[in-house]
């Protein structure tokens, strides 16, 4: 199995550094960017290439640069992509039949990973085109699996789970720093605080996982009655933190949908 990155911006190296960490072997994996390309080389062994070789040696192309460069790399006056490779895009709000028009001939897969898979914890959705038979849609499912968990969506979902788990790192870290800043300006130091609040939201994780309880059931096992955590959890719906998080959401998918 080989695999290209046209392109090699934040997502396409945590990819690379995931697909690395599974096992994959450095020389079946090539990058094109004219920035990028030549230090993830010689930082990982990787093949940097060219457009031109890249395409014909890879069996799977990842579409990994801005959506709207989308129409300028792939125009009329450049080498076409042979019609037995599989196209995978990255290109966020593009969809399948927006793909179709620059690639008829080719079984294209719409990806939304996020940057986790740098550490093999990815959740990422796939939507497939009608031209993917089931032999292609595991093959494409075990090399998404190596870097995290797959979901498989309808493509009208694309915009909502690009919000959720695309953008969702974000949102968590910015969760997990207002809890590391609050601890901190109440007397953790600085270490303490972000270590904590890591570790905190970690094992809530793992947690909600491994066990059967529902987000719900813990916040009821955590927040007694007249509790101290009660009174915080009281503090977030008078705030209306939920609405909060659903207009943050919101944002995102319009924002998703105007590129």
């Amino acid at each position: 199995m080989k695999i290209g990155f046209l392109g090699a911006g934040h997502l396409a190296t945590a990819l690379i550094k995931g697909f690395l960490k599974s096992g994959l072997d450095p020389e079946d994996i090539f990058v094109n960017s004219p920035h990028s390309a030549k230090k993830l080389s010689e930082k990982f062994s990787i093949k940097a290439d060219s457009f031109q070789h890249l395409i014909k040696e890879a069996d799977y192309v990842f579409l990994a640069f801005l959506p709207n460069q989308l129409s300028n790399i792939f125009n009329d006056t450049v080498e076409k992509i042979q019609a037995d490779k599989v196209i995978i895009s990255l290109l966020g709000p593009t969809s399948i039949d927006q793909l179709e028009k620059f690639f008829p001939e080719n079984k294209i897969v719409r990806a939304m990973p996020n940057v986790n898979a740098e550490f093999q914890k990815s959740e990422t959705a796939l939507s497939f085109s009608h031209k993917i038979d089931l032999e292609d849609k595991k093959l494409v499912e075990s090399l998404f699996n190596r870097i995290g968990h797959v979901t498989l969506i309808d493509e009208k979902n694309f915009p909502v789970f690009s919000a959720l788990s695309g953008s969702g790192p974000a949102f968590v870290a910015y969760f997990i720093e207002a809890l590391s800043k609050s601890s901190e300006n109440k007397g953790l130091n600085s270490v303490q605080a972000l270590a904590s609040s890591l570790y905190t939201v970690q094992g809530t994780v793992d947690n909600l996982l491994q066990g059967s309880s529902k987000p719900k059931e813990l916040i009821d096992a955590v927040a007694s009655p007249g509790g101290s955590t009660e009174r915080g959890i009281d503090f977030f719906e008078k705030s209306d933190f939920l609405e909060t998080v659903d207009q943050a959401i919101e944002r995102t998918i319009g924002n998703g949908n105007k590129e």
